[in-house]
């Protein structure tokens, strides 16, 4: 029996060691499923630099150099406990502006890349109905104009008929 409590006593502090030596595996491999969702999100908001003009987490080129370092480091910002625009914020001050799939909203200038578009779509309206409403007035005017110039056709027109009844051909 002795024996066999040694045996036990001896598996048992094994498993104990193995347990606390795969523990930071088994946490950094929670973490990054925990993280799954968050690194879909990043990788959808960055570009793959390759020249593929995919997005990173859809970059399907054969070989890339960009994409799988790119990953990891994504992986890298989630593990360090940063949010998604944290890391979409380092990303841009790494790689530049040109790395996002859409234009960020924190400056003036990158504000007006959304807005203007709208600005752009409510002028373009606003020049038409002052150009209808011109053209209405316009189209009224010329109404009453052509209908001006056709009495007056048709009162040349009775005159000419008139004096065409009354000529008599010379023989």
């Amino acid at each position: 029996m002795k024996k066999a409590l040694q045996i036990s006593r001896k598996s048992a502090r094994n498993l104990v060691l193995i347990a606390v030596l795969l523990s930071p595996i088994g946490v950094r491999g929670a973490q990054s499923v925990d993280h799954h969702e968050e690194q879909a999100e990043s990788e959808s908001h960055l570009w793959c630099p390759c020249g593929c003009n995919q997005g990173l987490g859809e970059c399907n080129h054969i070989g890339c150099p960009s994409a799988p370092p790119m990953r990891a480091e994504v992986t890298e910002y989630l593990d360090e406990g940063l949010d998604v625009e944290a890391v979409l914020a380092r990303f841009e001050d790494k790689y530049g502006p040109t790395i996002l799939t859409a234009p960020s909203t924190r400056g003036w200038f990158d504000l007006s890349a959304w807005l203007m578009p709208f600005a752009a779509l409510l002028a373009g309206g606003a020049g038409y109905g002052v150009y209808a409403r011109r053209f209405r007035h316009r189209s009224a005017e010329v109404s009453e104009s052509a209908a001006q110039a056709r009495t007056e056709n048709d009162r040349h027109r009775n005159r000419i008929e008139a004096e065409l009844a009354d000529f008599t051909p010379e023989d």
